[in-house]
């Protein structure tokens, strides 16, 4: 929990490697390598989080834990899945990419 409620992080990435970072600290943008992209892109076209089905019973948010949210495009549609209603698979390619871009944006 951070000291103004909620802590919160946004990381938005564009199909040109053009991304943005919102954390509680402020703001910061910037541009992928292309091996960075390709990364992205390739996670993007084999993920599983669109077909993830187990129900979460807990919401780490009740607890001042930390809830996930995933949202992405892919042929057109949109798609997302939130910690608090569906199991988010660790082990999914989306979220080991976007998991460690994140680390690495917010060092």
């Amino acid at each position: 929990m951070c000291a103004d409620g909620p802590c919160r992080a946004e990381l938005v990435v564009g199909g040109d490697g053009g991304w943005r970072l919102d954390t509680q600290d402020g703001a910061s943008e910037g541009r992928l390598t292309d091996a960075e992209l390709d990364q992205v892109l390739d996670a993007v076209e084999t993920t599983g989080l669109a077909s993830a089905s187990e129900v979460a019973t807990v919401c780490a948010a009740d607890s001042d834990g930390t809830s996930f949210s995933y949202s992405w495009t892919a042929d057109g549609e949109q798609h997302e899945v939130d910690s608090c209603e569906t199991v988010i698979p660790t082990s999914d390619p989306l979220v080991q990419v976007l998991d460690q871009l994140a680390a690495r944006l917010e060092d």
